[in-house]
């Protein structure tokens, strides 16, 4: 430890012969390098094992990333993953592997944090007849052809990439106040969204890339941070089409597609 300043101590003041205005300088730059230090941020990282839920075996092979960042790796064979240079903030942690629906979570990354955490995916049965997985493939209805069907047939509310980019939303909230039918109410940034032309006035099931997602998923999913392809919002169970329906639906419907990792927002219309 170095000596301690005294009164009338020079080791910082200015050197014999040193102009006012040169040593002013001097000093502005020496706090200017200190705050442009200060404003940096650590990045973020995030490593995982990828188990599967029933049996815990590891999963391998499979393809996590970061939506909207172009960051992605494969999980090694005892289901390891590493992702690092991630910002600050949330981010939406999407994995997808042979087998297994695809999972996806939310994660709340603080400056320079090293995420350790087990994820759970749970297995998807495909029953294979023939040739007919050529003809009609189980997963068409998820594709983008399919959406802009359902979109061109008048049923409930859709919001495009056009859309998104014109509005500039924040969360999947500030989207909803658009929608006709749709109430958003928001208190210490805790938002609710519920469905004005259901007779309950219920809250929404929530569908991420055609998977139900109503605990992960909700109001507050950021959309600055994540590239959606498009949202479907069906308003009461009536409106809500075959692929959505499920036992016990008792309120509409807001199914949220998200684009391919590596996929700009930008270049679409």
């Amino acid at each position: 430890m170095g000596t301690p300043l005294t009164p009338g101590d020079r080791r910082f003041g200015p050197r014999a012969g040193t102009s006012p205005r040169a040593a002013a300088l001097a000093l502005a730059a020496v706090l200017a390098g200190a705050c442009q230090v200060h404003a940096q941020q650590l990045p973020a990282s995030v490593q995982g094992t990828l188990v599967d839920r029933t049996s815990r075996a590891p999963v391998d092979g499979a393809r996590v990333a970061i939506l909207g960042s172009g960051l992605a790796v494969s999980s090694d064979s005892a289901g390891r993953f590493a992702l690092s240079g991630l910002p600050a903030g949330v981010r939406v942690l999407q994995v997808r592997a042979i087998g297994y629906a695809t999972g996806s979570w939310l994660l709340q990354l603080a400056e320079g944090q090293d995420l350790v955490q087990d994820f759970e995916l749970e297995r998807r049965d495909v029953t294979v007849k023939g040739v007919d997985v050529v003809a009609q493939p189980e997963r068409s209805w998820r594709t983008e052809e399919a959406f802009e069907q359902r979109r061109l047939s008048g049923r409930g509310f859709f919001i495009t990439r056009e859309d998104i980019h014109n509005r500039r939303a924040n969360t999947l909230a500030d989207l909803m106040r658009v929608v006709p039918g749709v109430m958003t109410t928001c208190r210490s940034g805790n938002c609710v969204v519920q469905m004005g032309r259901s007779t309950r006035q219920c809250r929404p099931e929530y569908f991420l890339d055609g998977y139900p997602a109503t605990f992960s998923t909700g109001p507050n999913f950021p959309i600055n941070y994540v590239g959606i392809r498009g949202i479907e919002i069906y308003r009461d169970p009536s409106e809500v089409p075959q692929e959505f329906q499920r036992p016990g639906l008792l309120c509409g419907v807001i199914a949220i597609w998200t684009i391919e990792p590596g996929e700009d927002l930008d270049r679409h219309p």
